[in-house]
């Protein structure tokens, strides 16, 4: 039993408090064990409930870790596989880029020049080397203009270079070409130069 004022154990038996000598009725002695006891019991739910609360969590982050891990291995298989059945490109089917560019320079100097013949169609002339391709999207004040005859991305070469525009030009009423991959005159391969007046 303990004393309901200073929480003092009493001797069993005894009717009054030996610490502060408050008298004790017998149906209040017995209250504090028994408060003492229900708080413990609290005090171990709530311990055991994080308790597990914590092997729960240890156990799922276990469990993602695991799966992530698999599924980076998985993912490695997977991709190792796939270099592995891949075919090699076949330079026919697929030719080399700077080749690809080529093509798309010639093709873009045609359609240059044509756009040049509709201007010359409808002006009466090709337009000067100081005029130089822009006169193809503006007017550089001249009657009778009636473009737009191009677009400003068609007069950059894939390489990223404008096309070289000069009239009269040397072998025609104008020399339009681009210099090739290096942006230098002359060059050969990929650097080559691509002219209008070697593909009429």
């Amino acid at each position: 039993m303990f004393c309901p004022k200073c929480g003092e154990q009493i001797e069993k038996g005894s009717s009054f408090c030996q610490n502060c000598g408050t008298a004790i009725e017998k149906r209040i002695a017995v209250e504090m064990p028994k408060k003492g006891f229900i708080k413990r019991i609290e005090q171990t739910f709530y311990f055991r409930i994080a308790t597990f609360a914590w092997i729960v969590l240890f156990i799922a982050v276990s469990i993602l870790t695991i799966y992530v891990v698999n599924l980076a291995e998985r993912m490695n298989a997977i991709e190792k596989f796939f270099q592995i059945q891949a075919p090699k490109e076949d330079s026919r089917l697929f030719p080399p880029l700077g080749k690809a560019k080529q093509d798309v320079a010639k093709a873009q100097i045609e359609l240059l020049g044509q756009a040049l013949d509709r201007f010359r169609l409808d002006t009466g002339r090709y337009p000067s080397t100081q005029e130089g391709l822009n006169a193809l999207m503006e007017n550089p004040g001249i009657n009778n203009w009636n473009g737009p005859y191009a677009k400003r991305k068609q007069i950059i070469g894939p390489w990223g270079n404008p096309y070289v525009y000069i009239s009269p030009g040397l072998n025609g009423d104008y020399d339009l070409m681009s210099y090739g991959a290096d942006g230098k005159k002359g060059g050969e391969g990929l650097n080559a130069d691509i002219k209008s007046w070697d593909m009429k």
